[in-house]
Formats: C-alpha cells, structure tokens, sequence
C-alpha cells in the first residue's frame, strides 16, 4: 500500500492585522514527520488549517490529490483525517472503551428507529464497534483499562487513550498536538515507542508537533521547523541538528544546544 501524501502549498493565515502562518510550503508522506518551532511560531494553526477548523487565506492543502480546504471539519474527517490537541478532549464519563467505541458508532448506517428498539442488526454493528474499539486498544496499549472511567485514567494513559480514539477514525493522516505534554522522561520514551508502533501497525502518515526535542529527533524520519509563522528549515533529523538558523531561532545556545540535543531528554517548550 502507498502511504497517503500530504502536500501543503504557500498556506497562509492571518488574523486582523497578525500573519499566524505565512506562506508554508511542505509535504509528509508515510513515516512520522515532527512539526516543531517555538510557541508562537503557528504550528497548532497548522493543524487547524488541516483540519477545516480554519480557512487559509492563501494555499492550498491536498490529501492524496484532494483538496481539503474546501471541506468542513466533519468532512475533513471522512476524508482520511484525524488529529488529538493539546489538551486532553475527552468523554471524561463514559469508560474507556465507550471513548473509543464512539467514533466507530457514528459511522453505523442505523436510523433512530431502529436504535430506539435495539433491533438485532443494531446490537451486531455494536458488537463489531466494541470488538474493533478494543482491538485498536491493545495496539495502542490501554486495553487493560478499557472498563474504568476516562477521567480515572493518569495523564500518560489518558494521552494514549486520545490517540486510540483518533485512530478509530480509519485516519490515513493522523495529526498529534503535543501528545508528550506534561509528561517525564520515562513516559516520553514509553509513548514515542507507542506512536512508532501505532505508525507501522496502521500503515498512516503522522504529523507530531512536539516540543520534547529528543522525541522528534529519535523517532520522526522528516523535520519541518516553523519561525513566526513560516518555514525556518526543513530535511532530516541529521540535518536539523546542524541547521545554523534552527540552532540560533530554536534550539538555544551552544551550552543550552548539548542539553535539548542528546545529553538529556530535555523537555524545553
């Protein structure tokens, strides 16, 4: 199977007077590419470009050759889409495995009828849901707490949870907003393992926008870096490292350098 391409092409986005994104160009196809920059640098609107939250002002955005920009958030979604935030959006009451099953549900071709009366074909989409839901979350490793509450959950699973619940979206793209935020080393390491599990076993492009240097560098194959809204610099994880405007816009100074880049794993926003 050929990994769905991503192509976006002079994206710009103002606000009044404030160029969020100006002008990006870049493609992810297959792998994992990091998105990274400092805050503020527009990348979080990038998303939400992607995913028709916003209209561009200029650009365009393409999915295997379709054009996104033209479609509304929901349609963004059946188009192949899906994304986690930065902040943990979650059915905090339903369990586990409801959070998941949920996507999977409103792709059911039952009407209200038949819901209401729990009619034999109802139960029998349910059950494919549940069993699918489940399937997905032993792949992202939280199917031993599928039956507790998603707000009993610690920050580290309730992060996994989000991506499970993204990928029941059969997404071919799947965006992921800071999904180490708030975590420790040894979390940050344990979910890096996760996305490039997640990454193979699904066969989908990711986009990761990440501020834990480290994890982008150790697991994205492609590197796009954002400045006040534009590209800075894009190549590999070798090439970004040694990218002289990455080093003096982003990634500090020399001494500040040698930490964020390999002697810890640095967790600079």
């Amino acid at each position: 199977m050929t990994a769905s391409r991503l192509e976006v092409r002079n994206l710009t986005r103002s606000f009044g007077g404030i160029v969020a994104v100006d002008s990006l160009s870049f493609d992810a196809g297959g792998g994992i590419t990091g998105l990274i920059g400092p805050n503020g640098a527009g990348k979080t609107t990038v998303f939400n470009l992607i995913t028709g939250i916003y209209r561009p002002s200029v650009g365009t955005i393409l999915l295997d050759g379709t054009e996104l920009i033209v479609k509304r958030p929901h349609e963004v979604v059946r188009a192949g889409v899906s994304r986690t935030f930065q902040n943990i959006r979650l059915f905090n009451r339903m369990t586990c495995l409801e959070n998941v099953m949920t996507p999977l549900l409103t792709q059911g071709v039952y009407g209200p009828v038949s819901a209401f009366l729990r009619t034999s074909s109802v139960r029998a989409e349910e059950k494919i849901a549940r069993d699918r839901a489940f399937s997905i979350m032993e792949d992202v490793g939280v199917a031993d707490v599928s039956d507790r509450q998603a707000s009993t959950l610690p920050y580290g699973l309730q992060r996994k949870l989000e991506i499970a619940r993204a990928l029941a979206c059969a997404p071919r793209l799947l965006l992921l907003d800071e999904p180490a935020a708030g975590m420790n080393d040894a979390e940050t390491r344990e979910l890096g393992e996760s996305i490039v599990k997640v990454q193979k076993d699904f066969d989908v492009t990711i986009i990761l926008i990440e501020h834990h240097i480290n994890l982008v560098m150790d697991i994205c194959g492609h590197i796009v870096v954002m400045e006040r809204g534009a590209l800075l610099a894009k190549g590999s994880p070798s090439e970004i490292r040694s990218d002289g405007r990455v080093v003096a816009a982003y990634l500090g100074r020399p001494r500040e350098r040698k930490k964020r880049l390999g002697a810890d794993e640095g967790t600079g926003r």
